[in-house]
């Protein structure tokens, strides 16, 4: 009887400490490979310059098409210059944020 007890609690304890190092090495495992927050960051902040980049070009193209559709009219030929100043702006600022986050993305992983 004694022995019965023995055997189940050291089965019970060894099923306990399995399950905990099971976890610990699955937790291991799985996140070896994890990127750290300067890596997510970085990949966030250059999908949201590309997101900008493409309004940006999408802009330019309407700008484009509502100086066309101006058909000579001076008023709507003025907002579509001015749209393109707009545009040519925010894609110069676009790429520009573009240039300075790979040159801080350099600069902190030291690649």
């Amino acid at each position: 009887m004694l022995t019965k007890k023995i055997i189940k609690k050291t089965t019970i304890l060894s099923g306990f400490f399995w399950v905990v190092w099971a976890k610990q090495a699955f937790a291991q495992q799985m996140f070896s490979g994890a990127p750290d927050l300067i890596e997510i960051v970085s990949k966030f902040l250059n999908f949201l310059v590309k997101i900008i980049g493409i309004i940006g070009i999408i802009a330019f193209v309407g700008a484009g098409i509502a100086y066309l559709m101006s058909a000579g009219n001076p008023e709507i030929a003025e907002k579509a210059k001015k749209y393109f100043v707009y545009s040519i702006i925010g894609l110069v600022v676009a790429v520009g944020s573009f240039i300075i986050l790979l040159t801080i993305d350099t600069l902190l992983r030291g690649n």
